[in-house]
């Protein structure tokens, strides 16, 4: 059975797009494979209850522990 796709477009700043087209390059895949784990990845913990902070939480502390990113 072939599962039908849709697209999904969406635009993220530039730093934000280095980022995740670093980790794909680094993990031999493309910035759309990569992006499809990330969501895959985000849905699954979701519905299991693994993300209990709060975004604005764990923005704060990414930004904290990776300052690089918010220059």
């Amino acid at each position: 059975m072939k599962l039908k796709t849709k697209k999904i477009i969406f635009r993220v700043d530039e730093v934000l797009y280095g980022f995740i087209h670093d980790i794909a390059n680094k993990n031999n895949t493309t910035t759309s494979e990569m992006i499809r784990k990330i969501l895959e990845y985000f849905f699954i913990g979701y519905m299991i209850g693994e993300f209990k902070r709060p975004l604005k939480e764990l923005k704060n502390k990414f930004m904290k522990d990776y300052e690089f990113l918010d220059k």
